[in-house]
């Protein structure tokens, strides 16, 4: 693995970090829950998972418009690579929450 895609895969897994916590805030302002109530986790899990894929399907359709592929784009799963990113960024930012002493409200 060459040097640039460990530092891109650092700058996606921050990013992810950095969505998950504000995923987390807004989930625990709305709902009541705490930023390290499992719920709140599922739930950020869920949404972020939804976005990387309906951004990812609406890239292949982009691409499809474009003409630089033949064939319709089709619905598919994320990559294990997006699913694994999202897995581990959401705990990370739960635990950041919990060290920060945000608590149930």
């Amino acid at each position: 693995m060459s040097l640039i895609t460990l530092v891109l895969l650092l700058a996606w897994i921050l990013i992810l970090v950095w969505l998950s916590d504000r995923l987390l805030r807004m989930v625990s302002r709305r709902t009541g829950w705490g930023p390290t109530d499992w719920r709140s986790w599922l739930l950020c899990f869920v949404l972020l998972v939804a976005g990387i894929f309906l951004g990812n399907h609406a890239l292949d359709w982009l691409d499809y418009a474009m003409g630089t592929r033949a064939a319709q784009p089709m619905l598919a799963v994320p990559s294990a690579f997006l699913l694994g990113s999202v897995a581990i960024a959401v705990p990370v930012a739960g635990i950041r929450a919990a060290r920060r002493g945000e608590t149930k409200k």
